[in-house]
């Protein structure tokens, strides 16, 4: 009975073998066979498990060179013999080619350009037809760049049209690029928009011994270049260079050139043609490529040309080149005042020269008017009109323009009408410097008793202010820093109490010229201090005074290392010597307070940080870039709210530190502001601002200490601050920070703010996001120590 079963299962198995090969699953495999002497039985189970076709290996991808031989390998499992087609598909073809000839197993072929980036696959087929196609192995080509054609030489004449082509194999997709060298040159240059293969451009006169090469790269990044193709010309007459426009004044020598080639020697013959002339003229003794001679009056718009033969006989002309004679526009004769009475004809008159037509226009002004207007219908050298009383008073002059577009105003004239009561001289502007002595006059033109009085707006001011005891033609004062911008009229009145207003004059104060306000004295520390003839160690020494000899120093500098050198006068010499070597002593004065509460404009230097390698903890910033923010939201500030001048270094400058105070100093500043973030370079987690100041100067503490102030109103951690007000001078063996040092021996309020540390992150994060804060914090602060005049709120809302 078991054994009867057995062969009825093995039977059946055998059938649906042979019927489908899916109609059994792997799971079937599962059936236990009782009964190990059942051979046939057996056979079958084992005929159905080798039926499944399946690649068991397949090809693998290749990298090879042209010429090589390559090898692909399947390995498959199926019923009965297997069969292998192998296939190839091209880089860009859509379908699949039968590789004829190719029908085992491992199959071998050799490799050439064209198979770059082929794939290749084996279609298997097993007794019962069922096929499976292997996954597909892709050649890549290692084909180096290489040049397979070189551009060639050519022969050519100026206007025709040269062609250039290189061929080259390599990666991937090849790039182009031609380049040119010149005759003479020692450079290739880029030759823009040729970057094909084959190229071609027009021929000019300057291309003859020009050489082309062409750069060719693949994408492998590799790049090649071809070698230098030659343009010879065949060396027909043409002019390379041609004769340009000159212009001169009478008696300057102009001169002209020509350069041509031709075949053998070049002969030259120089031509010119006057203005108005119709035919050329032989410029005799003129034949040389170059000529020159001195220009006079007559050569005005003269034509200049050469006449260029060869051996050949055959000739061209140059282009003509023009000669301007520049006569410089010059007003020869002035108008002059006119004295008339009513009713009487004023005449003005002017002569001038210039180049070509002059023409003449005249402008007039009446008493009191602010603006020139256009005296229509007066465009002669001369100009009257019959005078009436509102005549007197009024000024003139006269534009004057010639043919090459330039213009030259006159003197301005006036008409004086005798016994009118009116301002004659008007008071002038005045420059000075701080502590110098202001005069300021007016002069009317009646006889009778007259009273003055004097009145002043200083910038910043609405109203005028009466100037109390200036009540005579002429006044004088003594200038403060605060006079800058100060505007100031007269009101005169005569006996029939008739009053008329003067001209308002301004003015402006200049501290540039200003002496420094110390004397430093160097006291030699030690003995043989060596003297050198330069700022650095490495220089020559000069000398080795002994110790307690005291010297003038004339100046002093950091080096790299921001170390302090003084320069003096040793033996005659210029000698320099390191702050480690001295003993500093300073004669100073105390500078002066500025004080702009009664108006005035300071003049306020920004000086933000330019270490650019000390790094934010945060946000990928450096201290230069943030107090620049900085200190662009203070100018603006400033600028829209207060009377004041502003002036920041920009980057572009590379102004250094050093030089900063020089450069405030030459700009009339009144107050040199620092603005610097902090570190430690020690790690902890300090916070708060710290300002230096100089310590002969008020001020200067004043300014440090409101910026203290200010700056803990806008601080995000209160509780955390530390601020700190410290005395500059203490640093560098007590030469002082430079930015607080150098400024106020200018005579400058000097401050160095640290307004926060930005060397850990919380605090570097809240200068990044809050420069207007710090910025308002400093403007209020400069504000508090100035007593800074503020703009109108119409005016700072514009």
């Amino acid at each position: 009975m078991i054994q009867s079963g057995i062969k009825r299962k093995a039977a059946i198995l055998m059938v649906l073998a042979y019927a489908s090969a899916y109609l059994i699953s792997p799971a079937n495999e599962a059936i236990t066979v009782y009964a190990s002497n059942i051979q046939t039985n057996n056979v079958a189970v084992q005929n159905y498990e080798a039926a499944t076709l399946s690649i068991t290996k397949q090809p693998q991808n290749v990298t090879v060179k042209p010429g090589r031989t390559v090898r692909f390998t399947i390995a498959a499992k199926g019923s009965g013999t297997l069969k292998y087609q192998w296939y190839y598909k091209k880089s860009g073809a859509s379908a699949w080619s039968l590789w004829k000839g190719h029908t085992a197993a491992s199959t071998q072929a050799t490799a050439n350009a064209s198979w770059n980036m082929m794939q290749v696959r084996c279609k298997v087929t097993d007794n019962a037809g069922k096929s499976i196609d292997s996954s597909a192995a892709v050649i890549t080509i290692d084909q180096p760049l290489t040049i397979l054609t070189q551009p060639k030489n050519v022969t050519a004449k100026v206007g025709d049209t040269l062609k250039f082509t290189v061929a080259a194999q390599g990666k991937g997709k090849i790039k182009y690029q031609w380049y040119y060298k010149k005759s003479g040159a020692s450079d290739w240059k880029l030759w823009k928009g040729h970057t094909a293969a084959s190229t071609q451009a027009t021929a000019n006169a300057s291309w003859d011994k020009m050489q082309l090469r062409c750069k060719v790269s693949d994408d492998s990044g590799n790049s090649v270049y071809s070698s230098a193709a030659v343009i010879s010309f065949s060396q027909s007459l043409a002019i390379l260079m041609q004769p340009q426009n000159v212009t001169a004044k009478a008696g300057q020598t102009v001169k002209f050139t020509v350069k041509a080639q031709g075949n053998g020697k070049i002969k030259y013959q120089w031509y010119y043609k006057k203005s108005g002339a119709s035919n050329w003229t032989l410029w005799k003794g003129r034949t040389a490529a170059s000529t020159q001679a001195t220009a006079n009056e007559s050569w005005h718009l003269m034509q200049v040309r050469c006449t260029v033969s060869d051996q050949t006989g055959k000739s061209v002309n140059s282009s003509a080149a023009v000669i301007t004679i520049d006569k410089p526009l010059t007003i020869l004769t002035q108008p002059k005042n006119a004295t008339v009475k009513v009713g009487d004809t004023a005449k003005f008159s002017v002569s001038a020269q210039g180049n070509g037509t002059v023409k003449y226009q005249w402008y007039y002004k009446k008493y009191g008017a602010s603006d020139w207007t256009l005296w229509k219908g007066h465009t002669s050298p001369s100009a009257s009109v019959v005078t009436d009383a509102s005549w007197d008073g009024c000024r003139f002059y006269c534009a004057v323009s010639d043919a090459s577009g330039k213009t030259v105003s006159s003197n301005e004239a006036e008409i004086i009408i005798p016994g009118k009561f009116r301002i004659s001289k008007q008071p002038d502007d005045v420059t000075l410097q701080v502590g110098e002595t202001a005069v300021f006059s007016v002069k009317a033109t009646t006889k009778s008793s007259l009273k003055y009085q004097w009145y002043y707006k200083k910038a910043g001011k609405s109203e005028w202010t009466l100037w109390n005891e200036k009540t005579t033609p002429e006044i004088s004062a003594v200038a403060d820093c605060t006079w800058h911008g100060m505007q100031v009229y007269c009101k005169v009145t005569d006996s029939q109490n008739n009053s008329v207003n003067s001209n308002v004059a301004y003015a402006l104060i200049t501290k540039q010229s200003s002496k420094r306000y110390f004397t430093r004295y160097i006291t030699i520390a030690k003995n043989y201090t060596k003297v050198y003839a330069e700022m650095n160690t490495k220089s020559k020494v000069i000398g080795k005074p002994l110790s307690n000899k005291t010297f003038v120093a004339t100046g002093w500098d950091s080096d790299d290392s921001d170390t302090t050198w003084y320069c003096f006068d040793y033996d005659g010499q210029t000698g320099w010597v390191p702050r480690t070597s001295v003993r500093v002593k300073d004669d100073n004065v105390t500078i002066p307070d500025r004080d702009f509460s009664d108006g005035g404009i300071p003049v306020i230097y920004l000086s933000p940080s330019r270490l650019t390698a000390n790094s934010y903890a945060v946000g990928n910033t450096t201290e230069q870039a943030q107090m620049y923010r900085v200190a662009n939201e203070l100018k603006t500030i400033l600028e829209n709210e207060y009377y004041c001048m502003v002036y920041t270094p920009p980057v572009s400058l590379k102004l250094g530190i050093d030089n900063r105070a020089y450069d405030a100093y030459i700009r009339d500043s009144d107050v040199y502001l620092a603005m610097h973030s902090n570190s430690n370079p020690y790690g902890y987690k300090i916070h708060g601002a710290t300002t230096y100041f100089f310590p002969s100067c008020a001020q200067s503490k004043t300014l440090a200490q409101n910026i203290i102030t200010e700056m803990g109103k806008v601080e995000f951690k209160k509780s955390l601050v530390k601020n700190k007000l410290v005395n500059g001078m203490n640093a560098y063996d007590k030469t002082g920070y430079g930015e607080v040092r150098d400024p106020s021996y200018f005579g400058m309020i000097s401050v160095l703010a640290e307004v926060e540390y930005h060397h850990y992150a919380e605090p570097a994060k809240w200068i990044i996001n809050n420069p207007n804060k710090i910025a308002r914090a400093l403007a209020n602060s400069l504000e508090n120590t100035l007593h800074m005049q503020k703009k109108p709120t119409a005016q700072i809302n514009k």
